[in-house]
C-alpha cells in the first residue's frame, strides 16, 4: 500500500509542479488511472510484463471507465433503477474479464484479477447500499 501511494503523490506531484495547476483534471486521473494499472500489474503480473501487452490493457482500461462513468451518468440522472445499475456494474465486471481475456492467458487473467479456478469475477455489490 505504502508503494500505491508514493506513485500516486509523485503523479500528483508531476502533473502540478510546486502546487500550481498544469492539465486537466481528466489529465490528472488519466495518469492516476494509468500509474494504478502500472503498479496492479507490476504487482500480479510482474515487471517485465511485455510494454505492447500492457498498452493493449491500459486501452481496455479506458474503454471500461468511459462506459463506467456512462453507466454511473444514466443512474444519477433516473435514467436506471438500482437493481439495473447493479446488474449493469456486474455485466461491466464480465466484459472486462472477456476483454483483458484477449490480452491475456488464462493463468494472467486470474492472477490479474485474483480469482481461483472456475472463479467468475463478479463485483461485491450489496444493491439495498447502492443509493
Amino acid at each position: 500500500m505504502r508503494r500505491v501511494a508514493q506513485v500516486q503523490d509523485d503523479v500528483m506531484r508531476e502533473a502540478r509542479p510546486s502546487g500550481s495547476p498544469s492539465g486537466s483534471e481528466k489529465e490528472l486521473d488519466e495518469r492516476v488511472m494509468r500509474a494504478e494499472l502500472d503498479l496492479m500489474i507490476d504487482h500480479r503480473l510482474g515487471v517485465d510484463f511485455p510494454p505492447d501487452r500492457r498498452e493493449a490493457m491500459w486501452e481496455i482500461r479506458r474503454r471500461i471507465e468511459r462506459n463506467r462513468l456512462k453507466l454511473v451518468s444514466r443512474y444519477l440522472l433516473g435514467r436506471l433503477r438500482r437493481k439495473g445499475f447493479a446488474r449493469s456494474l456486474q455485466g461491466m465486471a464480465a466484459v472486462m474479464a472477456e476483454e483483458y481475456a484477449k490480452v491475456l492467458s488464462e493463468e494472467d487473467l486470474r492472477a490479474f484479477l485474483g480469482l481461483q479456478p472456475g472463479q467468475r469475477p463478479v463485483l461485491p455489490l450489496d444493491e439495498d447500499q447502492i443509493e
